[in-house]
């Protein structure tokens, strides 16, 4: 197993720097929160932040964060920190996974933070403090692990399947994706390959084979097409926002 501590999230009150400080065991009840140095720390900025580190860690953006998702964040930010991740029995979804799912949803999530600190009696601006750094790193850390995990660029796919989706029923027909690949492929890529918006790329991205394509399989479509695609993350999410702007002008509308 791996060894070592994650920077600023210790594994109990009383020993330093540990790293799966989402999965913790023993949590304390809302109600108590205030006993241990936690006043106010139900307020609306920190809610936001672990809002928003929730979302970091959910690739996939089921809403649920699963044990892989959970492993794949922490372990780049541990490294990226200069730590060394551990995986010991006390980091397993125990107590925090409380429906024994095999998943946290954000309340979990949520709670199993605010337990740790709670524990080791921060005050509301010290976990702010932490959480906000943490945030940072697991953004950056997104943006490293490739177009599937950036966040804007998942982010502005989205957006162009929302404009080329003209019935509005949440899926793309064939002639709508065509529009939307092609619009894409012609940005992204220094060539225009046809074999990216053929019958055969359609058949392949349906795949539940219901004649049209949902967001998921749109994203996962264009994903496959910019691993033939020889740009930098950065650089494909400043071409889609091109996109997306020129659409919104109504340049190359569907």
């Amino acid at each position: 197993s791996l060894t070592g501590s994650r920077r600023g999230f210790p594994a109990s009150a009383d020993v330093a720097a540990p790293s799966c400080a989402p999965f913790r065991v023993g949590l304390i009840p809302k109600r108590t929160w205030h006993r241990v140095g936690m006043s106010e720390v139900g307020g609306d900025e920190l809610d936001l932040v672990l809002t928003e580190l929730f979302k970091a860690y959910d690739i996939d953006e089921s809403g649920e964060l699963s044990w892989d998702e959970f492993v794949k964040i922490e372990m780049r930010v541990a490294y990226e920190s200069g730590d060394v991740y551990t995986m010991g029995s006390g980091a397993r979804m125990t107590l925090a996974d409380k429906d024994s799912n095999g998943a946290l949803d954000m309340d979990e999530f949520r709670e199993s933070f605010l337990t740790l600190y709670s524990l080791m009696g921060y005050e509301r601006k010290d976990i702010l403090e932490q959480l906000t750094k943490h945030l940072k790193l697991a953004h950056a850390e997104r943006a490293r692990m490739g177009p599937r995990c950036h966040a804007g660029i998942r982010s502005a796919l989205k957006q162009i399947f929302n404009l080329f989706d003209v019935s509005g029923d949440g899926n793309l027909s064939p002639e709508e994706w065509i529009s939307a690949q092609k619009a894409v492929a012609a940005e992204v890529g220094d060539y225009f390959d046809d074999g990216w918006i053929d019958e055969a790329a359609f058949h392949a991205a349906d795949t539940n084979g219901d004649g049209v394509l949902d967001c998921g399989e749109f994203l996962e479509a264009s994903f496959s097409m910019f691993e033939g695609v020889k740009k930098r993350t950065d650089q494909l999410l400043a071409t889609l926002e091109h996109l997306l702007q020129a659409l919104r002008q109504g340049e190359g509308k569907p």
